[in-house]
């Protein structure tokens, strides 16, 4: 065998040696207290016995190795020797002291250690433990949501016992806060439901159709079926506590929530749901007649097609929200929040909305005979074919509204802000636009039979083929010649003396009786 292979062997035996040595070492541990206190109390003759011996051999170092080593300078003052002795008996102590104190801490460490790896342990059974007693509860709490009495009627304090007991678990348990509370709409879907007659024939099947081909307010056979169908409708117990747990829930769409709540097709009739988030919440086709919801968050909800008879709806926040075909008769919607909202083929006859902002709403066909609009923000809003006839309008700010085809005729309209506003071929006949903000408003082929356009301003106002028959224009110095001569008939119209002689001189065919 050459050198060069003796020494490969070699070290290849050292490295053996070596990775021997670190496993043996990484097995090793120093043993705990308890394991020294339980093989000292086993062995507690034999322990005592070497200790006695350990502390003779540490009295004898302390008081002879100082002597020796002070021996070696040959100092015969003495007392100078005894001053040495002590001083390196002093550093000896405070070294051996100092070990004593690390031993110390490092058992110190192994028992926080000790003690930490059972505190997670015994957090890791509780957490185990919590699961299952949560698990225990939800179910429980479950089979009491179908609870019945001896007669096979709803077992109502049971229900409800069932119902808190799912908010509470909801309210500790994040994992299932979003399952409780689909069980909980679905059991309003199931439980609070309209009954087979009214699903079969949805508030859209007559009333929408109404809207749609006559522009008339919902069907009153219809309407009367309803209203009877409420009045025997009482909200049930449990179905009110679902509605207080979904009130005062913690989390809502976009804030602990990543989908919005399905009550579609429910009775919630005269519900109490102040203040609650409701956001993208689905709501179609559901019964809310005279239901609570003031300073309620639905925005971007679905509510079309849905009952809201009277419903209190003041302050609401109601941004993009959808309310297509449904029915508002007489609902409070005061300073509601609707910028942006759909409300095509609505019936908000008589509603309350005074103040209310409807900025660029969609409000296409929709019934607002009757409606209070007072000082409601209606800037270019959509309102093609929809019914204002009898409305409040004073001091509302129409500025560049689409009202094409609109029936606004008897509306109040004084003092509104109608500049720039799309009025092309709408009814504004008996309209009262006194002190009304008209000008660069669009009128052509505008229907205004008998209205008070008296101190309107008109300024660049357009009335081609405008029907102006009995119409009061007194008072309105900023019209000319030219805005008024390809109006379709003045007959009868209250013009202010120069203007009237001027027109008449003109165009005498204007004033004759309109064929």
């Amino acid at each position: 065998m050459s050198l060069i292979t003796k020494l490969k062997h070699l070290c290849k035996n050292k490295k053996q040696d070596t990775k021997n040595f670190y496993e043996k070492y990484k097995k090793f541990k120093i043993p705990s207290l308890p394991i020294i206190r339980e093989k000292v109390s086993q062995h507690s003759k034999t322990c005592l016995f070497v200790i006695v011996i350990l502390f003779l051999i540490y009295i004898s170092f302390i008081q002879q190795f100082p002597h020796w080593q002070v021996s070696q300078f040959k100092i015969n003052n003495s007392t100078e020797v005894a001053q040495l002795e002590n001083s390196y008996r002093a550093t000896l102590a405070q070294i051996l002291g100092g070990f004593a104190i690390e031993f110390g801490l490092y058992y110190t460490w192994r028992r926080i250690t000790i003690a930490e790896d059972e505190l997670r342990t015994t957090k890791e059974n509780l957490e185990v433990s919590k699961e299952s007693q949560i698990t225990e509860r939800f179910t429980r709490a479950i089979g009491q949501l179908g609870a019945t009495d001896q007669s096979g009627n709803p077992a109502t304090e049971i229900r409800l016992g069932g119902i808190y007991a799912l908010e509470r678990i909801a309210n500790e348990s994040v994992k299932d806060y979003w399952p409780i509370m689909e069980i909980l709409t679905a059991y309003v879907r199931k439980n609070s439901s309209f009954d087979s007659r009214l699903k079969e024939k949805p508030i859209e099947s007559k009333a929408v159709a109404k809207v749609i081909q006559l522009n008339k307010s919902i069907n009153n056979e219809y309407s009367k079926e309803r209203n009877e169908y409420s009045k025997k409708r009482k909200l049930p117990l449990d179905i009110q506590g679902i509605v207080a747990v979904i009130r005062r829930r913690k989390h809502y769409l976009h804030h602990g929530e990543s989908n919005p709540l399905n009550l579609e097709m429910t009775c919630l009739q005269g519900a109490y749901l102040e203040d609650a988030h409701l956001e993208g919440t689905s709501l179609r086709h559901a019964n809310l007649e005279e239901v609570q919801l003031y300073k309620a968050h639905l925005e971007k909800a679905d509510l079309s097609f849905t009952n809201l008879i009277r419903a209190r709806l003041g302050s609401a926040h109601l941004n993009g929200a959808d309310f297509e075909g449904a029915n508002l008769e007489n609902a409070n919607l005061h300073e509601a929040h609707l910028k942006g909202a759909h409300l095509k083929i609505a019936n908000l006859k008589g509603a309350y909305l005074s103040g209310a902002d409807l900025e660029e709403a969609d409000l296409e066909g929709a019934n607002l005979t009757e409606a209070r609009l007072w000082d409601a923000n209606i800037e270019k809003a959509h309102l093609m074919d929809a019914r204002l006839d009898g409305a409040y309008l004073n001091g509302a700010n129409l500025k560049g509204a689409y009202l094409n085809g609109a029936n606004l005729e008897g509306a109040d309209l004084t003092k509104a802000h109608l500049d720039g506003a799309d009025l092309e071929g709408s009814y504004l006949n008996s309209a009262d636009f006194e002190g009304a903000n008209l000008s660069n408003a669009n009128l052509n082929g505008a229907k205004l039979r008998g209205a008070n356009l008296n101190v309107a301003n008109l300024i660049d106002a357009i009335f081609d083929g405008t029907l102006l028959e009995k119409i009061n224009l007194k008072r309105n110095d900023e019209l000319t010649i030219k805005q008024l001569s390809n109006v379709k008939t003045f007959y009868m119209a209250d013009l202010d003396e120069s203007l009237h002689a001027l027109l008449k001189k003109r165009y005498p065919a204007l004033f004759k009786v309109p064929e």
